[in-house]
Parts: structure tokens; C-alpha cells; sequence
């Protein structure tokens, strides 16, 4: 028709660079809103680490246990405790290493629960986890990943909340039950972030803002342990630490229903020249609001390729990885603390202050690397080789300072042994750009499946753990830990050097999307905008083309369109 105009939409313009860390950079609030929950999360799981030595009674324990029991253990070799060691004996130190009486580092618990039952508890968590993996990757590919997240942390207070009642009231069992069902919180919560991350962060930014939320690690460690042992010794008691732990998820889950949306296409408030630039990158995972608060991603619009994943060797790398590194974050979490009870004989104050300086030698270190390797990336190295540079390094530091804490630590060295923890968890730092941020770029349309593979593998190195303290630790000395250490040495050495060969951090062929149709131009009627692109954000397209005030300049549209045909 005549009367017909056809009107070519412009092109966005591109921003090179918006800057992450920006006081209105959005994706950088909702990193801190992660790093918070992340926190939240970790100290509800690890709150059994310092709970534990409070709750149970060391000394009915040990003259209980099956060891009395050995020809070898006569009553002259019964346990005495370490006040009266430190006391009358010359020195808690002095008497453990001479072997004639065993020390017991009492906290003054009543619940009488062994080793077995001990690791039983610890492990609980994974086997809960097990179950809700696989199917929170899948869920969180299809749909919210921040509903998703606020539904498992909603899980965790519950269990969370419950467990000194149980502990007092019904046992060890009912403990059991409450850390199994905080396991199907915990099985969600990395595949959610990760999915959210691959809309929010660009490759050149993922070790960063890995860095960044995984931070809430090492806040668990720095002010929640310490705070937990304050509270174990206090007139509060034990039951205090897990009433904390549900009061800081209830706080936060209320902050990320109110703050943080899936994607930048629904986020309401965001400066333009951020939204531009998102918009302008290819390597986030594109996501479509279709109803309120559900998104529709790349991944739903083609087939998953199975077989490309299962013979995917990046990935199986990343897999071996994950576990060998989730083994070593449980006995660096939730059993350090009884290292430095049983072995350095630490009361339970100075064991939280103990705890928590590995975890900030690892925050710092970590947020140095992650900004310097991201800055490489920009400027000089690819991504692959920034992958497997930060795991190598991590990996072999990590197994040769677990192998020096097996030849030096014990009880008469103990700011060494703090040391060279301090140097296990500044090694730790790079394994966030290794093979964290490769599971993060190899498929970003599938980052929630693949997360849940890589969290499977991780949950049996968590399961790995606690069974190898059990295997080895039968009386807490310091020969028995050695054989964890040289295990963990051996694991951390074989890992990095599959990761160095068969590592990688660029985005692999089969998950690469489809190459669609360039499109036509859009016919209109004369003087009507042309309509919103299907499933595009109505504000998105407005704040693409408004000025600063926020309001809409179709003569604006109209100049800068790149051509009117009549």
C-alpha cells in the first residue's frame, strides 16, 4: 500500500564496558543479595561443626567407647581430662605426646553420641541433597531460579529451627531427619545461582562474581563459627547457634523476594547504559518473561544434547574437580574445628578465632586473583588458559601444604599448623577461576543441568569426607589425621592434572545455539511505533531509546531510525 511505511528498528546502541563493581551497577547487588544468602545457607549447614563438640560429652564418651575395651587400654590408661592435664601434670601438650594418659578436651555437652553416629549426622545433609540435585538443575533451567532459591532456603530455616528440639526431645534420629530435609535445600541452592548467574554475568566477569557470592563462605566462617563457639560457652548454650542460623535466613529470604528479579529483562530498575550493555552480550543466557515471576531460556527451545554432555571431556574434568574439591571444603568446614580440639587441644573461644582465619587469608586471596585473571582475560590471555592456570596453581599448592601439615602439626605448634591452613585456604583461591568458572562457560543455556551434574560429584566428595575422618580418626590423634592428609595430597594432585589436560573455558560446539533467520523489516502503520519484538521487555525497549528523564521521545525513535521508505 501506498500509504504504507516500513520502517527499519535501529540498532541499540553498544556500550563496551559498564563497570561491575558501580554503586548502581544492578549486577552487583544482586551478587551481594547471593553472597548474603549464600552465607545464610552455609552457616545453617555448617552450625553442626561447632555444635557438636558442645553438645556431646567427651569424657562419658571416651570411657564408654569400645576402646576401654582393648587389652591395651588398662585402667591406668583411661582418659583424663585437659584441665587437670594442664593443671597438675605439666601441660596438656606434654602429657598427650608422651603417651602414657590420653587427653580429653571436654566442652561440657550431656548427649552421648559416638563417632558413627557423629558422621552419621554430618553426612545427612548430602543424602538429603542427592535426591533434589538433578531436579533443581532441570527446575532451575525451566523455571525461577530466584523462586527456587528463596524455596530452599525456606527449607533449611524450617529444618534449621527444628533441630535442638529434636536433638533433646527424640535423638540423634530426630537430628538425623532435620539434616537430611536441610539437604533438599542444599541441593538447590548452586544450581539456582549458577542458572541466575548466566543471565546476569558476562564471561569476562564469572571468576569475579564466583568470588564474590562464594564469599558468603568464608562470612560463615569469619563471623558465624566464632560467634557460634561465643554462644556454645555462654548461659544460651548450644541451642542458641541454630535459633541465629533461622533468624538470618527469615531476614534474608524477605530482602530477596523484595530485591532481586531472574534477569535484566525484568529488572525495573537498572540504569540504561547497564541494561545496554547485558543486552548487547552474547555469552548471557537470554531469558523471556512470560508470566509473572517464570522465565522462558535458550534451553527450553531446543533439545538437550545428552550424549554431547555425558562424552563431554571439559566437563568430566570439571567433575573430578568439584568432588576432590568439595571433599577438602568439608574437612576445611565442618571438620577443622575438631582438628583443633582433639589435636591442639584449643578451648572452644579461641577454636572459633582458630577457624576463622583461614577463612579470611581465603577472601582475600580469592577476590585478588579472580579481579586480576578477569583483567587478564580482557586484555591477554583466553579463557581456557585462565581456567587451567588458576586450577594448576590451586592444585598443587593445595596438596603440598596438606602435606606439610601431616609431617609438622601437633599440639606443640600450633600457630604453624594455623599457618599452613592459612596457606591451604590462600591455595584454595584460584580453584573459583578453574573449574568453578569452566562449569559456568562451557554451556550457558544448560548451566542449571550441568551444575547439578557437577553438584552429584561434589556431594559424593562431601560424603567422602566425613567417611574417611570415620575410617581413620578413632581417638583423635595426630597420627590418624595424617592419613587424611596424604589422601587429600594425592586427590588434589590427580584432579589438577586432569583439568590442566583436558580443561576448558570456552562454550563447546554442542552447546552453541542454533543460528536463526536475520529478520525482516517490520511494516507499520504511518505514525504508529513498530511493535515490541516478541516476549521483549515493553520497559527494556523504552529505557533502550529514553533519556535520562525516563520518558518516552518518539520523534528520537523516529531520527534515529536508519531508513523510511514510502
Amino acid at each position: 500500500m501506498a500509504d504504507d511505511i516500513i520502517i527499519k528498528v535501529p540498532e541499540l546502541p553498544v556500550y563496551t564496558y559498564f563497570p561491575l563493581f558501580h554503586p548502581f551497577a544492578r549486577r552487583f547487588h544482586v551478587l551481594l543479595m547471593l553472597m548474603l544468602g549464600f552465607f545464610a545457607m552455609v552457616f545453617m549447614k555448617i552450625n553442626i561443626s561447632i555444635a557438636i563438640p558442645c553438645m556431646v560429652n567427651s569424657t562419658a564418651l571416651f570411657q564408654s567407647s569400645d576402646i576401654l575395651m582393648n587389652d591395651t587400654y588398662r585402667d591406668d590408661k583411661i582418659g583424663i581430662p585437659v584441665t587437670e592435664a594442664t593443671e597438675s601434670r605439666g601441660g596438656t601438650c606434654q602429657v598427650a605426646k608422651s603417651g602414657d594418659r590420653p587427653v580429653i578436651n571436654d566442652y561440657g555437652g550431656d548427649l552421648i553420641w559416638d563417632s558413627a553416629i557423629q558422621t552419621r549426622l554430618v553426612a545427612a545433609t548430602f543424602y538429603g541433597s542427592l535426591l533434589t540435585t538433578l531436579p533443581s538443575g532441570l527446575l532451575a533451567d525451566l523455571w525461577s531460579p530466584v523462586d527456587l532459591l528463596q524455596i530452599a532456603c525456606g527449607i533449611c530455616i524450617v529444618c534449621t529451627a527444628a533441630l535442638p528440639v529434636m536433638a533433646v526431645h527424640v535423638g540423634h534420629w530426630g537430628v538425623f531427619l532435620c539434616r537430611f530435609f536441610l539437604g533438599f535445600g542444599e541441593g538447590a541452592l548452586v544450581p539456582s545461582i549458577n542458572k541466575l548467574l548466566s543471565s546476569w554475568i558476562p564471561t569476562s566477569e564469572k571468576s569475579t562474581a564466583i568470588s564474590i557470592y562464594t564469599t558468603g563462605n568464608q562470612i560463615a566462617g569469619v563471623i558465624g563459627v566464632p560467634l557460634a563457639g561465643f554462644l556454645c560457652e555462654s548461659v544460651l548454650g548450644w541451642p542458641s547457634i541454630f535459633y541465629l542460623c533461622a533468624v538470618i535466613g527469615i531476614v534474608w529470604s524477605v530482602a530477596w523476594r523484595i530485591f532481586v528479579p531472574n534477569s535484566p529483562a525484568e529488572c525495573n530498575v537498572m540504569t540504561r547504559k547497564e541494561r545496554v550493555y547485558l543486552s548487547s552480550r552474547n555469552d548471557l543466557c537470554k531469558s523471556i518473561r512470560v508470566k509473572k515471576r517464570q522465565v522462558r531460556t535458550e534451553a527450553t527451545s531446543q533439545k538437550v544434547p545428552y550424549a554431547d554432555i555425558l562424552k563431554s571431556y571439559p566437563l568430566w574434568a570439571v567433575l573430578f574437580c568439584f568432588c576432590s574439591s568439595q571433599a577438602i571444603a568439608m574437612l576445611i568446614q565442618i571438620y577443622l574445628p575438631m582438628f583443633f580440639k582433639e589435636v591442639l587441644f584449643l578451648p572452644a573461644g579461641i577454636n572459633g578465632l582458630f577457624y576463622a582465619l583461614p577463612q579470611i587469608t581465603n577472601f582475600v586471596t580469592k577476590m585478588g586473583w579472580s579481579i586480576a585473571i578477569d583483567w587478564l582475560k580482557r586484555k591477554t590471555i583466553s579463557a581456557t588458559a585462565a581456567c587451567k592456570i588458576s586450577q594448576g596453581v590451586s592444585s598443587v599448592f593445595v596438596g603440598l601444604f596438606f602435606l606439610l601439615i601431616a609431617v609438622y602439626a601437633d599440639c606443640s605448634t600450633p600457630y604453624l599448623t594455623l599457618f599452613l591452613f592459612c596457606m591451604v585456604t590462600v591455595s584454595m583461591s584460584p580453584c573459583l577461576s578453574g573449574f568453578y568458572t569452566s562449569l559456568l562457560s562451557l554451556a550457558p543455556a544448560y548451566t542449571g543441568l550441568l551444575t547439578s551434574l557437577a553438584m552429584l560429584a561434589g556431594i559424593l566428595g562431601q560424603i567422602t569426607a566425613p567417611s574417611m575422618v570415620y575410617l581413620f580418626n578413632k581417638t583423635g590423634t595426630i597420627e590418624e589425621w595424617r592419613h587424611i592428609f596424604y589422601t587429600v595430597t594425592a586427590a588434589s594432585w590427580f584432579t589438577g592434572t586432569l583439568f590442566v589436560i583436558f580443561g576448558s573455558g570456552d562454550v563447546q560446539e554442542w552447546a552453541k545455539p542454533s543460528e536463526t533467520p536475520e529478520q525482516e523489516p517490520i511494516e507499520t502503520q504511518p505514525g504508529k511505533l513498530p511493535p515490541r519484538p516478541r516476549g521483549a521487555s515493553k520497559n527494556f525497549l523504552e529505557a533502550a531509546f529514553n533519556g535520562p528523564d525516563n520518558s518516552t521521545d518518539f520523534s528520537a525513535l523516529r531520527s534515529r531510525s536508519l531508513s523510511v521508505l514510502l
